[in-house]
């Protein structure tokens, strides 16, 4: 009898579920910061900390960030504060919202069916590509993510359970769009308020959505965001017509948006939404089309719709909104996605209720992408994945062998270099500003990407020695 043989369906499920999870938390902390993103809002986090500005985020020391609104700078920063400022502190904020996604996916699917259900939809949406990366990494798009499934979640309970519990959940609701607001800003309005909608008015349940409590619930969500976004717009004025005509609508509608202050936009074919979907859900998103090749499960599959299609309709809706609402964003990123997981993980979990055999492949398949997920976390503890795309290695060195000199990168400065040196290295934009190196009585230390070393005149060169190449760099100590 194997292993799986000795423990119950629901134990054997709960220990996927487990493992799945802890599989992210062993590593979160084993690897360094890469550019861009992650360095980037480590960085930020640690700014906020440092200079005690928790209205507005800092892109670099004393240079205003109006891309997003500050709820995960303040989670980054409040993790730096309580444990130290390292990776495991920096990512640990995503993992945990990781996991009240969980809980909460778990609490919808044990209501509407039962918990092996609930079980099952948690497993599927842990070890999907997307949610398993997030849950680990410094970004926003985690805080984003809890706020849209509480808002979710809390919709279909408000409507569905006793008045007074019902009240409890309509109130969470738009804590939820609270929490969106504070994290990605008006776009959470639309992934929350576009598939509740657009539910209630396909199958002319209009009146459903009166039993949030509007009143209490619009007060509530506009005591928890609003003074931020006044506070923001009167600290730098100017914040309020980047982030919502910038942001919001250049970045959506104009391909290549040039107006980016903080980078480039990331222009994307319209439609690659969908590709990005399949590869982020997978293997999810090749599961559920392979099964419905067959007619007899398509069959079953129908049955299954037909018994329940009211709560059919609001996951699809709810699961497909991000890729709706982006397919004609002409600036999109991979993570954009995310907050349509949860409900895709619960379509799949109730079209193979009660069919055993559907149930074990997914089991199997959850155990296969498990164990991918170790091999890789692995291989990327090796010094294979984000530290070359991190300056971590390198300033450990020049740590090591300087003796108070100064650094300068030139050309560009990665975040990971301002992270790992608290902002203590410089940046040289000109070669000409090279020459001003020699001016003073310090020997100073020149990082330069390996591709731009030959742009450097000569005659500038001849004044350095090679000290060590890292990652992609060239590290040089003035004569």
């Amino acid at each position: 009898m194997n292993f799986r043989n000795k423990l119950s369906p629901h134990t054997y499920l709960w220990a996927i579920l487990i493992f799945l999870m802890l599989s992210r938390l062993m590593f979160i902390g084993a690897y360094p910061l890469a550019d861009t993103t992650e360095a980037r809002y480590g960085e930020m986090g640690r700014l906020m900390l440092e200079t005690g500005d928790w209205i507005t985020p800092q892109f670099e020391k004393g240079i205003p960030f109006w891309g997003k609104p500050p709820l995960s700078f303040w989670l980054t920063a409040a993790s730096f504060k309580l444990l130290g400022i390292h990776e495991f502190s920096a990512r640990l904020p995503s993992f945990l919202l990781g996991i009240a996604v969980v809980a909460m996916v778990f609490n919808l699917g044990k209501y509407r069916l039962d918990q092996k259900n609930a079980l099952i939809a948690c497993v599927i949406m842990t070890s999907s590509i997307i949610f398993w990366i997030s849950s680990g990494a410094v970004m926003t798009d985690h805080c984003l993510l809890a706020g849209t499934t509480l808002s979710m979640v809390g919709f279909w309970r408000c409507i569905t359970a006793a008045k007074n519990t019902g009240r409890i959940w309509g109130i969470l609701f738009f804590m939820g769009l609270s929490i969106g607001l504070m994290a990605k800003g008006p776009v959470a309005v639309v992934l929350i308020f576009f598939p509740v909608l657009s539910w209630c008015l396909i199958p002319k349940r209009m009146n459903l959505i009166l039993k949030l409590p509007w009143l209490t619930g619009m007060g509530l969500t506009l005591l928890l965001s609003l003074p931020w976004y006044v506070a923001a717009e009167l600290k730098t004025p100017g914040f309020l017509e980047y982030f919502i005509v910038g942001e919001h609508w250049n970045r959506f509608l104009v391909s290549g948006w040039k107006g980016d202050l903080y980078g480039s936009a990331h222009a994307q074919p319209k439609g690659m939404i969908w590709a990005f979907w399949v590869v982020c859900a997978f293997p999810w998103s090749i599961f559920l089309p392979l099964l419905l090749m067959k007619k007899k499960n398509r069959n079953l599959f129908t049955a299954t719709v037909r018994e329940s299609q009211s709560w059919f309709l609001y996951l699809v809706l709810w699961a497909t909104t991000p890729m709706v609402f982006f397919t004609m964003a002409g600036n999109i990123l991979w993570a954009y996605v995310l907050p349509g997981i949860p409900a895709f993980s619960l379509v799949i979990a109730g079209l193979i209720h009660r069919q055993s055999w559907a149930q074990n492949i997914v089991q199997k398949i959850a155990c296969i992408i498990l164990t991918l997920f170790l091999s890789v976390s692995i291989v990327v503890v090796t010094e294979i994945g984000p530290d070359l795309n991190s300056q971590k290695k390198l300033l450990g060195y020049f740590n090591r062998i300087s003796h108070g000199e100064n650094l300068y990168y030139f050309n560009w400065r990665p975040f990971s270099a301002e992270f790992y040196s608290r902002a203590a290295v410089g940046e040289i934009i000109s070669v000409f500003d090279i020459k001003d190196l020699f001016e003073d009585n310090q020997k100073s230390y020149l990082a330069v990407k390996n591709k731009h070393v030959m742009i450097i005149p000569k005659d500038i060169m001849s004044s350095f020695d090679i000290k060590k190449k890292i990652n992609g760099y060239v590290l040089f100590q003035e004569k």
